[in-house]
């Protein structure tokens, strides 16, 4: 099962390059046509079944084919009613799912047998075809069908899984051992011990469960040995919002798991989760964004000598977006879009180009807050999740061209639970990632985490020593012996750290490759300048270098075709730079000013308090945020907002002259309403006078004394500091 999962998926991939065969149905009621008037009276005629199993039909054939087999009860029954036969026989029609030679072999026999009244090879055909065209009625020729089952509507579903295991890891030898392990041995054993069960299967699980039921024969024998009968499928169950049966029934595969199994640790494997859902309007648009691109590019071709494309001054976009974009299901601002979403807590806009010139495009930025359903029977039912994208537009148009968001490990596994990691992107504890995508498929992953980061310690002053007493003969007194002194410790100075990033492509085969990014920077006060090879990258032949200079806020780029990911690529890598990088924390809940975003209430009784101080949330020896217009269009600090609270003060005590142990000790007694602990004590620093907390803005220590929840003011983002 776990080599056949990577035969599915060569397949899976090579369909996913003609998305009318998801959506045309033009296109697909003549591939169900052929299918039942041409291919299967065909390999009926075929008496050696093992002969007949060879065989391979024509990709639009293969595919409605593919589709009709994951319905394994309507497949049997259909096939039944097409042939005329008895489905409890050995004439019912079996497939199997070949290698790339095996499966070239396969169809160069089929070419052999098939009409030449029939176009047999159909991909020049199928690129030409439109993503959507509903308008033909009825199939060439076509009578009645015997086939009952509704394939055009599940080859449209079938694109949501497909999209969901085309990450690399899911090709992983280990990580494919682990999902034919969790299917054989827990899931169709759930399966047998509570029958009636709706049970959900994460995707790692459903991949194997696609394979089995794509060997039509041995899944109906196997199954039928194991449950009683020929255990069903069904993909028509999508609707995942609170209280829907997919999402109740999620939640009873769980406990029923740990009811069963004990845990629930390979059911919720990490990296096997849900991606999102493709819809049919993206990938409309998808279709519209070559030609945009293009007039963009003629316009720059002269232009494009290894010249520096500069950024524009960020300004504050509207909270809004164009009614055509809002009119789109998009897989990247699903945080923004659906479920108890926020308005978007700030959405900054900035414009590329070359001096003297019209801009080429513009950058799109949006943090949002969004809260995710996971636990609808307890009393903590919502946990909070920062949902940032990244959207590059023509300058006067709404269509995204290129895209990127956040994902975390319901995407990404763990190096763990690999067999090879080198390769493929994984997240660890304190890592995130980005996904990068251009015209609605999956380009690159970054994957980051700030390392070196140090606050301040304090020196120790050291302890002298005593002198000792010397003894007294004539008086028979005994002396005392002195007592060494303590050395001191000198104080050590803080670290700003830096970003570290990987870059993996993704490959149009399912596989990726970790490519090298040089960054460097003059001082720790300036945000890198990054050197990315784009040849591994993008699959045009001079992709060339592209080089991202954060500081001070220029693209250079090789070629007019590479300016698009170029930009893209330098926006992410300046908001996983603002997203990252560690944020000191007043004690006190923050409001803001400046700008027009509205103040969060949990602070707003002191916000005329005059002995309140203000305070960035930057550590004063890191990167400034406001000072690199990159970073503010990316999310970071703006120059004009500036973050109010009550950190703890300790200017009695003067940096050096306390340990960080004394500083807790007398400012938790004065601000304990603010949630200060004493086991915080190692994340503590004294600078100027102030005591701050380290945090970063992916962690929980952001949040500045509140939780989200607490913040009801829809149009603040919860203080966190790092989005401006």
């Amino acid at each position: 099962l776990a080599h056949a999962a990577v035969d599915l998926l060569d397949f899976l991939e090579l369909v996913g390059r003609f998305p009318c065969l998801y959506f045309n149905q033009c296109v697909l009621r003549e591939a169900i046509r052929r299918y039942e008037k041409v291919w299967l009276p065909l390999l009926s005629r075929i008496r050696n079944p093992e002969e007949r199993r060879k065989l391979v039909p024509p990709l639009d054939v293969e595919w409605v084919w593919h589709v009709h087999l994951l319905s394994p009860r309507n497949y049997r029954e259909d096939i039944a009613n097409v042939l005329n036969i008895d489905p409890l026989t050995s004439k019912m029609i079996d497939h199997t799912l070949f290698g790339p030679a095996q499966r070239e072999a396969g169809r160069s026999a089929a070419r052999a047998r098939w009409p030449t009244s029939e176009i047999f090879d159909m991909e020049n055909h199928l690129a030409k075809q439109p993503v959507v065209d509903d308008s033909c009625c009825s199939a060439r020729g076509s009578s009645p069908s015997k086939i009952k089952y509704d394939i055009s509507s599940a080859a449209a579903r079938q694109m949501t899984f497909n999209y969901q295991v085309q990450l690399p890891h899911y090709r992983d030898k280990r990580y494919l051992s682990i999902a034919v392990e969790a299917y054989l041995g827990r899931f169709l054993e759930l399966k047998r011990r509570r029958p009636s069960g709706f049970w959900v299967p994460t995707y790692f699980i459903d991949l194997i469960w696609h394979t089995h039921q794509l060997h039509h024969v041995q899944y109906a024998r196997d199954t039928t040995k194991l449950c009683g009968n020929m255990l069903p499928h069904d993909d028509s169950v999508n609707d995942r919002s609170a209280g829907s049966q997919l999402a109740s029934s999620w939640e009873a595969t769980q406990q029923a798991w740990k009811e069963e199994f004990g845990d629930t640790n390979i059911l919720g494997l990490v990296g096997g989760q849900w991606r999102g859902n493709p819809s049919r309007e993206e990938f409309i648009v998808a279709a519209q964004a070559p030609s945009i691109r293009a007039a963009v590019e003629d316009s720059i071709a002269d232009l494009v000598r290894r010249e520096r494309f500069v950024v524009s001054d960020p300004v504050l976009a509207p909270n809004d977006w164009a009614e055509e974009w809002k009119a789109v299901k998009w897989l990247h601002a699903r945080s923004a879009q659906e479920g108890r979403s926020r308005r978007p807590a700030i959405s900054r806009e900035c414009t590329i180009g070359l001096p003297g010139h019209p801009p080429a495009y513009r950058a799109r930025v949006t943090h949002t807050t969004r809260h995710f359903h996971v636990q609808p029977k307890s009393e903590s039912q919502w946990h909070q999740h920062i949902g940032s994208f990244i959207e590059i537009l023509p300058v006067e148009g709404w269509q995204p061209l290129a895209t990127a968001h956040f994902v975390g490990q319901e995407q990404l596994p763990t190096p763990g639970v690999l067999s090879q990691s080198r390769e493929v992107p994984t997240l660890e504890a304190g890592e995130t990632a980005m996904l990068l995508r251009v015209a609605g498929a999956d380009t690159a992953i970054i994957v980051g985490k700030w390392v070196g980061f140090k606050m301040p310690q304090p020196g120790i002053v050291g302890t002298p020593g005593v002198d000792g007493v010397p003894g007294d003969k004539e008086s028979q007194r005994k002396g005392k012996p002195g007592v060494k002194g303590k050395p001191g410790s000198r104080a050590k100075p803080p670290e700003a750290g830096h970003c570290d990033l990987a870059l993996y492509a993704l490959k149009g085969s399912g596989t990726s490759t970790a490519c090298r990014i040089k960054s460097g920077s003059s001082s720790a006060d300036q945000p890198p300048k990054f050197q990315v090879s784009l040849e591994e990258v993008l699959d045009i032949s001079n992709a060339g270098t592209a080089t991202i200079c954060l500081s001070e806020g220029w693209v250079e780029v090789s070629s007019k075709e590479s300016l698009l990911f170029s930009f893209l690529l330098g926006m992410s890598l300046a908001a996983m730079n603002v997203m990252l990088q560690p944020l000191v924390k007043p004690l006190e809940a923050v409001c803001w000013s400046g700008g027009n975003l509205g103040g969060t209430s949990g602070a707003s009784s002191q916000a005329n308090d005059p002995a309140e101080s203000v305070h960035s949330l930057l550590p004063p020896w890191a990167v400034q945020q406001h000072a690199f217009k990159m970073l503010v269009a990316a999310g970071g600090m703006a120059p004009t907002a500036t973050v109010r609270g009550r950190p703890v003060q300790v200017s009695a005590l003067g940096e050096g002259n306390a340990s960080t142990d004394e500083v807790i000790h007398r400012s938790s007694s004065e601000t304990a309403s603010q949630g200060l602990a004493l086991e915080q004590a190692s994340e503590l620093a004294v600078v100027g006078g102030v005591a701050y907390l380290a945090g970063s803005l992916t962690g929980d220590a952001i949040f500045n004394g509140q939780s989200m929840d607490q913040c009801k003011d829809p149009g603040g983002c919860c203080g966190c500091g790092g989005c401006g």
